[in-house]
């Protein structure tokens, strides 16, 4: 039997990624507000509200993405190709 994290557990699962790829500490992890299960990097907007910064991806899918994001950035990636 698979072992299945919160709704909290995967936000603050995500959460920790973006400080360990040493994102701005202004951005955070939103669940979207339908079922929860979506992820996207946030901010607070200068207006009163959330400004959105990536799409809404499922856990896992949002974890691939963290990872190719820091390795395209940490120049990882690059390596890769030669």
């Amino acid at each position: 039997m698979k072992n299945r994290l919160t709704k909290s557990e995967k936000i603050e699962s995500l959460g920790n990624a973006l400080k360990n790829y040493k994102f701005d500490p202004k951005y955070f992890i939103k669940a979207d507000q339908i079922k929860g299960e979506r992820f996207a990097i946030a901010s607070e907007s200068k207006y009163g509200g959330l400004d959105i910064h990536t799409n809404f991806m499922g856990y896992d899918e949002f974890n691939a993405y963290m990872f190719g994001y820091h390795a395209a950035k940490s120049g990882k990636m690059e390596s890769a190709f030669h």
